[in-house]
């Protein structure tokens, strides 16, 4: 059995499980990420962050609204995140701050205020773009962010720099611990 065949396996089977113990509850808004324990400065991240509902289960076995990794949460079982959308909060709080300590020990912070431009739109990369820009993984050494941060431009860059652009000026102080 191919390693994508055991993913949708697990998949169905949280879809299965989680069906059966969690209640649909829908996609997360403003007043549902404040009860949930969002910070208040922090609910237009998050809600312009989340790719699901609070009890969605992706193709590749992701969990939530913000598609969390089963395997990367400790001490807690997929159901209870996917019931309790306090838990899938402070998941993907720790997340989001993981990814920016992996931003912090990279250098790649130093970005901030770097300006980029693509086709017309130019502007500054704040903390919430390199946020966005890591978040499909940043540590490789052949990642785009750290391509961009050795010199290479938008002319190769493109994509990653409409993501800078696209995602800066939230304000992420929660996550990275000062305002930007």
């Amino acid at each position: 059995m191919t390693a994508r065949c055991v993913v949708i396996l697990r998949a169905a089977l949280l879809v299965l499980v989680a069906g059966s113990a969690a209640p649909a509850l829908g996609a997360p808004d403003e007043v549902s990420l404040r009860r949930a324990g969002v910070p208040p400065a922090l609910v237009p991240w998050a809600q312009a962050s989340a790719t699901g509902d609070w009890s969605s289960v992706n193709a590749w076995g992701q969990i939530g609204a913000w598609g969390l990794a089963p395997a990367a949460l400790t001490g807690v079982r997929p159901t209870r995140v996917l019931s309790e959308p306090r838990v899938q909060v402070r998941a993907w709080i720790a997340r989001e701050r993981a990814v920016w300590a992996t931003i912090h020990r990279l250098g790649l912070a130093a970005g901030a205020g770097r300006e980029v431009c693509v086709a017309s739109a130019c502007g500054t990369v704040t903390a919430s773009s390199l946020l966005a820009a890591c978040r499909n993984g940043c540590a490789g050494p052949d990642s785009p962010l750290r391509r961009w941060h050795a010199g290479a431009g938008c002319d190769d860059l493109p994509g990653l720099c409409h993501r800078l652009l696209t995602w800066r000026n939230h304000d992420v102080a929660d996550i990275v611990g000062s305002r930007q």
